[in-house]
């Protein structure tokens, strides 16, 4: 079978495949504070100045206590995601930076800032998908995290609209999740037989030559070429 897995991204109608440009957009930070987020090994604090909101959160001194923030995007698209902290230690107190279960930056250095009272930014790109997208910062060594006050980010939607394998039309053919990298719930996989198919619906805004973007998976040492 052929683990199949298009993305559609504009407007065309190519073998029943249909995608329409969403065009870009841009959208204003958004602020979590680290206070609402979902915590491991870790409490909230208010007995130092300088942080926002009602509190900041205050790691235990271990390896792998977290904070986990929920961030919405309205489309998938790049996401700036500025963590602000304090580390009044004398050393580096680094942290593995993962978005929606997949780390982006491990042991990413989040420095000493003179004090607890003293807070500083650390700013980092990663791809996000529509809707919830879970932040979680892991310490990554014994001495645990810094201080976290909030995650501010700010998502670029992309020029496309992504458009699922496993939700469209299959004919001989079945959605699976048993090999890694997919987005969405699965991929589909095809039945080893000429003429099976995915077909997508999509409501056009537009008319017009525009082109389409396929991600596909092809574990075999052949082409596996499709109409």
């Amino acid at each position: 079978m052929n683990s199949w897995k298009p993305r559609l991204c504009v407007l065309a109608l190519v073998a029943g495949a249909l995608a329409v440009p969403a065009g870009p957009a841009d959208a204003a930070p958004t602020r979590y504070e680290a206070e609402n987020a979902t915590l491991s090994q870790g409490a909230v604090e208010s007995n130092h100045t300088g942080y926002s909101g009602s509190g900041f959160v205050n790691g235990d001194n271990v390896a792998g206590s977290y904070t986990e923030w929920t961030v919405n995007a309205p489309g998938a698209g790049t996401a700036t995601l500025a963590l602000r902290y304090a580390n009044g230690t004398t050393g580096d107190r680094p942290a593995d930076l993962a978005v929606n279960g997949s780390v982006v930056a491990a042991s990413r250095a989040f420095a000493p800032t003179a004090n607890w009272d003293t807070w500083a930014t650390v700013t980092l790109t990663a791809q996000v998908k529509a809707g919830p997208n879970t932040i979680r910062a892991t310490a990554a060594t014994a001495g645990g995290n810094p201080n976290w006050d909030y995650l501010d980010a700010d998502v670029q939607v992309s020029g496309f609209t992504d458009y699922q394998a496993e939700t469209a039309t299959i004919a001989r053919g079945v959605v699976e999740s048993n090999h890694a990298g997919y987005t969405g719930s699965g991929f589909v996989n095809y039945d080893n037989a000429t003429g099976s198919y995915v077909e997508f619906q999509v409501s056009a805004a537009a008319t017009g030559p525009q082109s389409l973007t396929f991600r596909y998976a092809n574990g075999t040492t052949i082409d596996r070429p499709l109409s």
